[in-house]
């Protein structure tokens, strides 16, 4: 219930068996497939995303690829469950992909839409992206500041930047 949901939150701290177990019912308890939650029902799984189920994450809907979007990674989390672990950031990827097509489809709205998720690009989905994509990732990389890609992906969207400013 949701005023059980607000007892949680005021708890400390949880371990991650504990966050797996409250996010699974948190989504159990929405009664929806995972591509009919709404924002405000991601909202609420957000809090404990670190305990989300790749499985649920990769057929999340554009309201869920919007969340957890906003979400950091869990290398450098703000709340220490509300983060994305790397498998999770691929599954959140797997289901752009899934919905709007190889990144070399995605419209500026949809690569701002995965926010801090684009960290799971491969080298090749950066090097595929559309110039008006490939804009939208440098403007979103640059928010990011506190989300870091590796070097090669790094190198990848500068190379795709240059293209894109040239072309």
């Amino acid at each position: 219930t949701k005023e059980g949901l607000e007892v949680l939150k005021r708890v400390g701290s949880w371990d991650d068996n504990q966050t797996i177990a409250i996010a699974e019912r948190i989504v159990e308890l929405q009664g929806k497939d995972n591509a009919s939650l709404t924002q405000d029902d991601w909202a609420v799984i957000a809090r404990y995303a670190k305990g989300v189920a790749k499985s649920t994450l990769q057929k999340a809907g554009d309201d869920g690829l919007k969340i957890l979007g906003k979400l950091t990674s869990c290398d450098n989390p703000l709340i220490e469950t509300a983060c994305l672990e790397d498998g999770q950031l691929e599954a959140a990827i797997a289901s752009a992909k899934s919905r709007w097509g190889d990144a070399s489809k995605w419209t500026k709205a949809n690569v701002e839409t995965l926010g801090n998720t684009l960290k799971a690009l491969t080298v090749d989905d950066v090097k595929a992206l559309a110039k008006e994509g490939a804009i939208a990732a440098l403007d979103t990389a640059n928010k990011m500041r506190v989300v870091l890609m590796d070097k090669d992906q790094r190198k990848a969207l500068a190379d795709k930047a240059k293209e894109a400013y040239t072309a």
